[in-house]
C-alpha cells in the first residue's frame, strides 16, 4: 500500500512539474491571443480589453493559479483556434482517441501472436529471414513516415480512402470504423513489429526448456497436441 501511494505521489509531482514547464514554454513562445482574435489591424484600446477579458494581462503566477483552479473545477477555458469550450473538444474527442487506442491494439494482438507463433516454427529459415527483415524496417521508421506512404499507397494509388477526409461515428459508424482502419494499422505496424521480436525470443527460448525436451523425448512431436485436440472432438 505505501509503494502504491509514494508511485501516486510520484505521478502527481511529475505531473505539476510538467504542467509549470509546459505552462512557461507556451509563454515563452511568441504570439499575442488576443491579437491572434482580432486581427494585426485591431486598436490598442480593444487589444487591452480582450486581454484583461481572457485575463494574460496577469502576471504569469496569477495566470498559472488562474488555470490551476479551472483544471480542478472543470473550467478548461475557450479554444481560441475552435471558439469552444476546451472541455466540450476533449469530451468529442474521447470516444475517436479510445476507438482508435482499441482498434490499433486489436491489429497488435492480431497481427504479431501469428506471426511470432510462425517463426518460432520455422526457426532460420527464409520467412523467418523475410519477418525478421520486415519487423527491424517497421521498428526503425518513424510512424510519421509510415502515414505518408499509408496515405500516397493506400489512398492516392489504391484510392481505398479520402485522405484527410472524416465521418462522425454518430453519422455512420461503419464508415467511421473503415476511416479509423489505417491510421490505427499505421500505429500498430511499430508496435507489432517490437511486440513480434520478444515473442519470438521468448518461443525460442521455451522450445529450448527442460520440460519442452522432456516432452520430445517421451515420444511427442509439434503436432502432439493437434492430434489430442482432434480426438477429444
Amino acid at each position: 500500500m505505501q509503494t502504491l501511494i509514494k508511485k501516486v505521489l510520484i505521478v502527481c509531482i511529475t505531473l505539476f512539474i510538467i504542467s509549470i514547464l509546459i505552462f512557461i514554454v507556451f509563454h515563452i513562445i511568441p504570439g499575442d491571443p488576443a491579437m491572434q482574435i482580432l486581427g494585426t489591424e485591431a486598436s490598442a484600446e480593444r487589444l487591452e480589453i480582450l486581454r484583461e477579458k481572457l485575463g494574460i494581462n496577469k502576471s504569469l503566477f496569477e495566470q498559472y493559479i488562474s488555470w490551476i483552479k479551472g483544471f480542478f473545477t472543470g473550467d478548461l477555458g475557450v479554444s481560441i483556434k475552435y471558439n469552444k469550450p476546451v472541455k466540450a473538444l476533449i469530451i468529442d474527442r474521447i470516444p475517436v482517441t479510445v476507438a482508435l487506442a482499441a482498434m490499433s491494439m486489436l491489429l497488435v494482438l492480431v497481427i504479431s501472436i501469428p506471426a511470432s507463433a510462425f517463426c518460432g516454427r520455422i526457426k532460420n529459415k527464409f520467412f523467418d529471414g523475410l519477418i525478421n527483415l520486415s519487423t527491424m524496417i517497421n521498428i526503425s521508421m518513424p510512424e510519421f513516415f509510415l502515414g505518408i506512404l499509408f496515405i500516397w499507397v493506400f489512398g492516392i494509388l489504391l484510392n481505398l480512402f479520402a485522405p484527410g477526409a472524416y465521418i462522425s461515428y454518430s453519422e455512420n459508424f461503419t464508415g467511421f470504423i473503415q476511416y479509423l482502419f489505417f491510421p490505427a494499422l499505421v500505429i500498430a505496424v511499430p508496435n507489432s513489429a517490437m511486440v513480434i521480436k520478444f515473442l519470438r525470443s521468448s518461443i525460442l527460448s521455451e522450445l529450448k526448456a527442460d520440460y519442452v525436451k522432456t516432452a520430445y523425448s517421451k515420444g511427442n512431436s509439434e503436432n502432439s497436441g493437434h492430434q489430442g485436440c482432434r480426438r477429444v472432438f
